[in-house]
């Protein structure tokens, strides 16, 4: 049907001395998955960085639990461990967006600026959550002065994929 994989030969066009078929595989062929990684290596690295962050913010909880004696379940404790914890999960809200808004991006406007902008996002998320972690549990002036020095600006990353996509989608109608 329209969705079964395509079957690709492995080894075909090379030369062959024991004259054996090349054998077959399904969706992808070695060759053509290196051409994948090289057409969208800085989006992979982008992705592959936003996970890593995301799994270093995920230990980060663990360790803030340990540190102000906060169990698991519970969803509560001091400001110090509410801080990781509010920093945790807005990044996993604002993640799953970036993921699809960034390959979008790369596949149909450019893997180049879709990586850049990708890299450039996970640096910006990655300054959030060091900063809001780190407020002092005093400090009420300024702290929204301080995150959206991140904030604003991984929206703007977003909203640049998302123009870019528009642009597209109204161009195939042109």
């Amino acid at each position: 049907g329209f969705l079964a994989p395509l079957p690709v030969e492995v080894g075909a066009g090379r030369q062959r001395r024991s004259g054996a078929r090349p054998h077959r595989v399904g969706v992808m062929a070695l060759p053509v998955a290196a051409e994948l990684v090289r057409t969208f290596r800085l989006p992979l690295i982008a992705h592959l960085l936003a996970h890593f962050h995301f799994m270093r913010c995920g230990a980060m909880v663990g360790f803030a639990r340990d540190a102000y004696n906060v169990p698991v379940p519970q969803m509560a404790g001091p400001p110090e461990f509410m801080r990781v914890f509010r920093a945790h999960a807005n990044q996993s809200e604002q993640q799953t967006g970036f993921y699809w808004l960034m390959w979008i991006f790369s596949a149909l406007v450019s893997p180049v600026a879709g990586g850049a902008i990708g890299i450039l996002w996970v640096a910006l998320r990655l300054g959030y959550f060091e900063y809001y972690r780190k407020l002092p549990t005093d400090k009420k002036e300024g702290i929204h002065k301080g995150l959206y020095r991140f904030t604003i600006p991984s929206y703007l990353c977003n909203n640049i994929f998302i123009l870019g996509i528009l642009v597209k989608l109204v161009q195939s109608f042109l």
